[in-house]
């Protein structure tokens, strides 16, 4: 098993956040739900940085086998990063309302619904909208390719 810094890990991590934001600004362009929600955009971006934490190790191998793992662990981080983004969409709201929570609010009902609403959200828009879909896959080959020069010591 190969191992990357702490450096790298979190290089590969913002790159994999920012893909997420990116994505999300798709989606904010062609659904007319989040057009102009940049809350959605944070939490897309926050949530997909902690997944690519996660799955940092996935991205910048060679040949085949290196752009299946790409594809494999970009795919597991759109999943948990969109979790990790309907978590953070609560807190992202107290800090844009001054701190308080929502009233009701519980982390274990943001673990349930965002266990089963964020990635299925996510996937739904990559089915129904053709440029979100090529968005998230010039996102995927993007990553992939710099993640090469940018994990010279994995």
């Amino acid at each position: 098993m190969e191992k990357i810094t702490l450096r790298t890990r979190f290089i590969r991590a913002g790159m994999v956040g920012a893909t997420g934001a990116v994505v999300a600004v798709a989606i904010t362009l062609f659904e007319r739900h989040f057009s102009g929600d940049w809350s959605f955009v944070r939490c897309a971006a926050g949530g997909a940085f902690l997944a690519g934490l996660v799955f940092a190790r996935c991205f910048g191998g060679t040949g085949a086998w290196g752009m299946f793992r790409a594809g494999m662990g970009f795919g597991a981080a759109t999943a948990l990063g969109a979790i990790c983004a309907v978590l953070l969409l609560p807190f992202d709201q107290a800090l844009m309302n001054g701190l308080g929570l929502p009233g009701g609010y519980s982390l274990f009902d943001g673990v349930l619904s965002g266990s089963m609403i964020g990635p299925l959200f996510v996937l739904g828009e990559m089915i129904e909208n053709f440029w979100v879909a090529m968005a998230w896959l010039a996102m995927l080959a993007g990553l992939h390719a710099s993640a090469k020069w940018v994990g010279a010591d994995a």
